[in-house]
């Protein structure tokens, strides 16, 4: 399978890097950079710096992981050629020209699939598997959180220079760190209103939001807040779900999940991972993708699904600007 990973930041280096884990050889990459790879050195790929030599070669597949603006734009051109779609997470920053993409992968029928790495996640697998055997009883609320000092993000680089700190690059908390809108999204379903508080607290030279509240309004009737900040100087990322008949709690940081149902006064641990390494969620997003393209898998999470995790995170910016709750059906495509 001929694949092209467009961008070749920290992201477009692991997915590249992981494809040759898994054995892909005939790989390249179109980047305008000309900065050398972090981690892939020794390794052999095609590098193009022109868009059009780069898609002459016909890939298959094509992995989109340049600068979040550029995602769509990119990925039509790659639709239109008839290549299936890998998309890192958000979407895009904007909705201009998702419904064009939306239609070129329906006609053409093309494989596609958002880059949300956790949901393959095995404790948020193991809170999903929890949450459909009914021991929660009716999900009611949750709340997620996540934060990370942003310069630890990528501590190799300038934080002032990556993508998160440049709102130009689709950055700041709500984009950057979208995983929770997404998965509880996954969770909980369709959103019937944002209301967002969003802001710069901190004195990192960026020019985004480095904190954002957000509450989210399901039709099924969860209510769930998201805190999501690049201020924490500790990693911290958790999930609690409250139900009619029990309590979950994930924490990310250990690996753990445990519940407590009505009646009991004890948690019973359902998953401790001692060690778990990340990028395992990466390894298995990128294979899930070229098991679809084969025809072995649906996608989990389809640009249908990026859409309205984007209108999530486009309400919560709206929200927060306009100081009040915004229903989903006033953001439009």
């Amino acid at each position: 399978m001929k694949i092209l990973i467009v961008g070749l930041g920290s992201i477009g280096e692991r997915h590249l890097q992981n494809l040759l884990r898994l054995g892909f050889k005939d790989i390249s990459v179109f980047r305008r950079s000309g900065r050398k790879p972090r981690t892939l050195v020794g390794n052999e790929f095609k590098t193009f710096t022109d868009w059009q030599s780069a898609v002459d070669e016909k890939p298959e597949a094509v992995v989109i992981t340049n600068p979040t603006p550029l995602h769509v734009p990119f990925a039509i051109d790659a639709a239109q050629r008839g290549a299936h779609l890998f998309i890192e997470k958000p979407l895009s920053s904007s909705l201009g020209r998702a419904n064009e993409l939306r239609d070129l992968i329906a006609q053409n029928h093309l494989v596609n699939l958002i880059g949300y790495n956790m949901r393959f996640h095995p404790c948020l697998q193991k809170v999903r598997e929890i949450m459909q055997s009914g021991i929660l009883g009716q999900p009611l609320s949750a709340r997620a959180e996540f934060g990370q000092y942003l310069p630890d993000f990528h501590p190799w680089e300038d934080y002032r220079q990556g993508y998160a700190a440049r709102r130009e690059l689709g950055g700041g908390a709500l984009f950057t760190n979208s995983h929770e809108v997404d998965y509880l999204y996954w969770l909980f379903g369709p959103v019937e209103n944002v209301s967002c508080i969003a802001r710069k607290l901190s004195t990192l030279e960026i020019d985004v939001e480095d904190t954002a509240a957000l509450t989210l309004e399901h039709e099924s009737g969860v209510l769930s807040e998201v805190h999501l900040d690049f201020i924490q100087r500790t990693y911290s990322r958790s999930l609690q779900i409250i139900g009619s008949e029990g309590t979950l709690r994930c924490d990310f940081s250990s690996n753990r999940v445990a519940y407590c149902s009505a009646g009991a006064n004890t948690w019973t641990e359902s998953l401790h991972m001692a060690t778990f390494d990340v990028n395992e969620t990466y390894i298995e997003e990128i294979a899930h993708f070229i098991r679809c393209i084969e025809g072995e898998d649906t996608p989990v999470n389809d640009i249908d699904q990026g859409i309205e995790t984007l209108k999530i995170s486009l309400a919560a910016h709206r929200s927060s600007a306009q100081a009040r709750v915004i229903m989903m059906e006033e953001v439009h495509l």
